[in-house]
């Protein structure tokens, strides 16, 4: 890894009064906090900065994703490590296990350095400070989350990373009772931690790929075809008129499935009433997952699904739900065109919850995620890049962090 000094990277005025005791805000977020509430909070001043704030204190988040050992605590109530745990005993951190080796080589050079989990979360911790960071990203260890840094938790409430393209049928009533007992098993214990700054529901849902209406109405048995079919005879005042406008020739509502496949299917027509559609599955989601959430815990922030895709039906379907969008960027630069979007469309805050540059020069290839096929040169230029990145985030009003990824590099070997 390289040591980045945030600390030295010049954002705006607010850099300077991270600690400063404010008035003149105004709270604007969905949890029940207090303008001098213990929890972390979201607030506008009155130049319209945002900043989170907690006990009247302001300040942003600049973390990293994944401090974890690559010991058994995946980081996210053990959802992940489920899935390999059966194939490979020692897989429980997936983003550190090495299928190839069987084990998880971080693990074993930490533990044989420090001794103890406990020492080295300790001294992960004092690392991540003097490097100017404040805050942990999703899948920290649990053992991470207790040592006093600010820290955003990831649910998995829907699905998991390993299942980003896929989410259970959100019309069928597993799903809620899903969100129920996973926020009580992660949300519950968490309620009153006034080092946790809030819930990330899920990470990159494809939302575009999952073809919400088309996987809806293919599956006749699926909760969710009765909710397509629903959505279908709410837009269209005929079977009729929905054949005359996907140019296909269904003999019932209950047979429309049968005809996606169809050469003469008027694709912009079906792509226009999937896209509304996908709003509304989006709609769907939220609410549940929110609801779940503030059920055991009323007093944080929704950070939102760590977006990588962000199609405008989603967008638009979240503001009712979300204290902030969480948006992922692999690229030079941060996308300030999209993020202002964004902004404008929810009029909330928003945070890159990923970013990151490799390079050669480390010699450990990072080629699942960190954007590890446009790798940089050398540590130098990744130093660049990062300062160059988060300068250009920070001057925009709404920005209030960044979390990087991630704490460690992929074994060499690759990872799960």
């Amino acid at each position: 890894s390289v040591a980045l000094d945030l600390q030295l990277i010049p954002a705006r005025s607010r850099m300077s009064v991270v600690s400063v005791l404010g008035c003149g805000f105004v709270v604007l977020s969905l949890c029940a906090c207090a303008s001098g509430s213990p929890y972390v909070s979201l607030v506008q001043d009155d130049n319209g900065v945002w900043w989170f704030q907690q006990n009247g204190v302001k300040f942003i988040t600049k973390g990293v994703n994944h401090v974890n050992n690559g010991g058994m605590d995946d980081g996210v109530g053990g959802r992940e490590s489920a899935e390999c745990h059966p194939l490979f005993p020692l897989c429980g951190d997936t983003l550190a296990f090495a299928p190839a080796l069987k084990y998880a080589p971080y693990y074993n050079t930490t533990l044989d350095r420090y001794g103890s989990e406990d020492a080295w979360a300790q001294n992960t911790k004092q690392r991540l400070q003097s490097w100017g960071f404040n805050s942990l990203g999703g899948w920290s260890a649990t053992l991470m989350e207790q040592q006093g840094l600010y820290y955003a938790h990831l649910l998995d409430i829907g699905t998991t990373w390993l299942r980003s393209n896929w989410l259970p049928d959100l019309f069928d009533p597993q799903f809620e009772k899903q969100c129920l007992d996973i926020a009580q098993k992660e949300c519950s214990p968490r309620a009153n931690d006034t080092h946790l700054i809030g819930y990330q529901t899920d990470n990159e849902i494809a939302w575009a790929s999952i073809h919400f209406l088309k996987t809806y109405l293919s599956n006749s048995s699926a909760y969710g075809n009765q909710g397509a079919l629903s959505f279908l005879q709410k837009r269209y005042p005929s079977l009729e008129a929905l054949n005359a406008a996907w140019n296909i020739k269904a003999p019932s509502w209950q047979l429309v499935g049968q005809q996606l496949n169809s050469s003469s299917l008027n694709v912009t027509a079906f792509d226009a009433d999937s896209d509304v559609f996908m709003g509304q599955c989006a709609s769907i989601y939220f609410s549940i997952t929110t609801a779940a959430i503030k059920k055991y815990d009323p007093n944080h922030l929704i950070l939102g699904a760590r977006f990588g895709e962000l199609p405008m039906p989603v967008l638009e379907a979240l503001i009712p739900y979300v204290d902030l969008v969480d948006q992922h960027v692999y690229d030079y630069d941060p996308h300030v065109s999209w993020l202002t979007t964004i902004h404008q469309t929810t009029k909330k805050p928003v945070m890159i919850g990923e970013f990151s540059f490799t390079a050669v020069d480390s010699n450990m290839p990072n080629q699942r995620g960190a954007w590890g096929g446009n790798p940089l040169i050398t540590q130098t230029q990744r130093a660049s890049y990062l300062r160059s990145f988060v300068s250009s985030l920070m001057e925009l009003p709404f920005a209030v962090g960044y979390h990087w990824w991630e704490w460690q590099d992929e074994p060499s070997s690759g990872r799960w």
